[in-house]
């Protein structure tokens, strides 16, 4: 059990905490307990249910962590699908799976341009398009290594 210290500066609900593990006392800040109505409105100075780590006991929390992954996998697959598409469309520009940089209705700079500098053109966007791709991607990979492991 922790004991409310007193309100947080931030409002919202949050409330500063104590609680002791053997002889040592930690102190932590979390929102009142959504998931235990019983501690819901818990005031400074009244008990409230604390969760902690046993092998690292100043890492504590009032509310058991919510289940990430399930929340988290339709933003990770989208993520994946639009990285799939720039990858198609840096490795194949001409598959019916990439995306269309090459528009009918190109701005009117573009079309008076010759050939040559709209290879150029093409040549820097697809640079920068691989640019974009490597920020995704790393993107990409940490949040689905935070959902798959139920990281906030």
């Amino acid at each position: 059990m922790a004991v409310i210290t007193k309100e947080h500066w931030a409002g919202h609900g949050v409330v500063v905490y104590q609680y002791r593990v053997g002889q040592k006392v930690y102190s932590g800040q979390d929102r009142r307990s959504r998931q235990n109505p019983r501690y819901a409105h818990v005031m400074a100075g009244e008990n409230s249910v604390v969760y902690f780590s046993t092998s690292h006991p100043w890492l504590s929390a009032i509310n058991l962590p919510r289940n990430v992954v399930i929340e988290g996998l339709p933003v990770v697959l989208l993520t994946w699908l639009f990285e799939v598409g720039l990858i198609v469309t840096v490795i194949n520009p001409r598959s019916p799976w990439a995306f269309n940089f090459d528009g009918r209705q190109r701005p009117l700079a573009l079309q008076q341009a010759q050939s040559e500098g709209w290879d150029l053109m093409k040549d820097k966007m697809r640079l920068m398009a691989c640019g974009v791709l490597l920020v995704l991607a790393m993107g990409a990979i940490e949040a689905g290594i935070d959902a798959l492991f139920g990281r906030k």
